[in-house]
C-alpha cells in the first residue's frame, strides 16, 4: 500500500497529491540521532564569547 501526501503551492492551496515510496518512508525513526543533530546544530549557533585573563590583563601585575 502506497502512502500519499498533499502538495501545496505557495498560496497554501492544494496543488495535487504525490505518492511516497514505501521503501524510503517505512524506516523507524532514530530519536537519539535526531536529538544529537539538534544539539549539534544549537551548539554551533553559539557565539562563544567567553575569554580568560592572561598575565598582562590580570590586576596588580607589572
Amino acid at each position: 500500500m502506497s502512502e500519499s501526501a498533499n502538495v501545496l503551492n505557495i498560496g497554501n492551496k492544494n496543488a495535487g497529491n504525490i505518492s511516497l515510496n514505501e521503501e524510503i518512508y517505512s524506516y523507524p525513526v532514530n530519536e537519539p540521532l535526531i536529538k544529537e543533530f539538534v544539539l549539534l546544530t544549537l551548539a554551533n549557533k553559539r557565539l562563544g564569547l567567553a575569554s580568560t585573563k592572561n598575565r598582562k590583563i590580570v590586576s596588580g601585575s607589572r
